[in-house]
């Protein structure tokens, strides 16, 4: 009987939460399922978590952080949402205090004691995540322009009025833009570069 209560139990929890996801480092929000498959992804190391694609990983591409007018001086012919397309959500910053919460522990989802007390850099500071041949790599922006080596890989930092980039003798390779936090929780054993 003791089986069939635990089985039973653990098909309720599925069925609520495919359902309804619930907010963590995982499922950060509604925008990380596969409406067509059911599948959750757990967005900062591209995983299928949940759903009919878990296990798959996602390639990692090549991407740059940049300011609008950095973008848009490169790519004159972006298109953006208007509220009156549906992208209503960008009269202001929804990152405002974001720093600041997650740096005093108050993280917007359950974050492991063992990440949220890696002192190594504050919870908020942006990094970019790299994989080299099996180590993964954080280099800390800074909001300072400089190159950092990563195993014979060129970190590119421009600060915050240029882009952040990471290239292989002026190609772009494939990277993360994440906060500490969520760089350490998703891939513990990465190594910190200064």
């Amino acid at each position: 009987v003791g089986v069939w209560v635990l089985v039973m139990v653990l098909c309720v929890f599925f069925f609520f939460m495919i359902r309804r996801p619930p907010r963590s480092t995982l499922f950060p929000s509604r925008r990380s399922s596969d409406l067509e498959t059911s599948t959750y992804w757990w967005q900062i190391r591209g995983q299928a978590i949940v759903g009919a694609l878990s296990g798959t990983e996602l390639a990692v591409l090549p991407a740059a952080t940049a300011r609008w007018s950095t973008w848009t001086a490169t790519h004159p012919d972006t298109l953006v949402l208007t509220r009156e397309s549906g992208g209503g959500r960008y009269d202001r910053d929804p990152f405002a205090d974001y720093a600041e919460l997650v740096d005093e522990g108050r993280f917007p989802f359950p974050v492991s004691e063992q990440f949220a007390d890696d002192d190594r850099l504050d919870s908020s500071a942006l990094v970019i995540v790299v994989t080299v041949g099996d180590v993964t790599y954080a280099v800390p922006t800074k909001g300072q322009a400089r190159e950092v080596d990563v195993a014979g890989i060129t970190v590119r930092i421009d600060g915050f009025d240029g882009a952040d980039a990471v290239t292989v003798d002026g190609d772009a390779y494939p990277s993360r833009s994440a906060f500490w936090f969520s760089a350490v929780s998703a891939f513990p054993d990465l190594e910190l570069l200064p």
